[in-house]
């Protein structure tokens, strides 16, 4: 017998080696594979919302924000009959373009002078609405995902009377809803003599 024949293993011998060392890590992976295979499955009918805003960070700002989020999910609850609880986080056009490709979120919507590149998005629908006029003029857009067919419809339906509810206007006028109702015997502040 040579070295060579030595070195190399009998048929049944290399299958029952194989059978030794593979059969533990099979089993071993089948196991684990049944512990993992307990999927959890939680619905949830809050939007998640993403706003670009072109403005600089104030309190002003953020009561805009939270005014939208507020009329929308109202408008969307009304359409839905049901709760509709929106969560928004203000980001940057770029991420906010990587959390709608991603599924990081369900809308975002960017206010400015124009939508930012990054949002320019195939597959997606975009909703204008002008706020404001002349100068002061900016462009509210609202865009999401056409995968889901159900969630389109109701941002449609309810894009519209979010962004023309009142509480957004006065959040976007700078609060006007603290200034005092002349029809209620109030006297507003003279301006003569200015």
């Amino acid at each position: 017998m040579s070295r060579a024949d030595l070195l190399i293993p009998y048929a049944p011998m290399k299958a029952f080696t194989c059978a030794c060392v593979l059969l533990p890590v099979t089993l071993g992976v089948g196991l684990a594979s049944a512990e993992q295979a307990a999927v959890r499955v939680v619905a949830s009918s809050e939007l998640r919302l993403v706003i670009v805003d072109a403005a600089r960070a104030s309190s002003a700002r953020d009561a805009l924000h939270q005014a939208f989020a507020a009329s929308l999910g109202q408008t969307m609850g009304a359409a839905c009959g049901g709760p509709v609880a929106v969560r928004l986080k203000c980001q940057g056009a770029d991420q906010a373009a990587f959390a709608l490709g991603n599924g990081g979120c369900h809308v975002v919507l960017a206010l400015g002078k124009t939508v930012p590149r990054p949002l320019v998005l195939s597959g997606t629908t975009r909703l204008n609405a002008t706020l404001g006029a002349g100068r002061n003029a900016q462009e509210a857009c609202l865009i999401f995902a056409n995968e889901d067919e159900g969630l389109r419809k109701l941002l449609t339906q309810s894009f519209a009377a979010a962004i023309t509810d009142p509480r957004f206007l006065d959040a976007l006028d700078g609060g006007l809803e603290s200034a005092p109702d002349p029809g209620k015997g109030q006297k507003l502040a003279s301006t003569a003599g200015l």
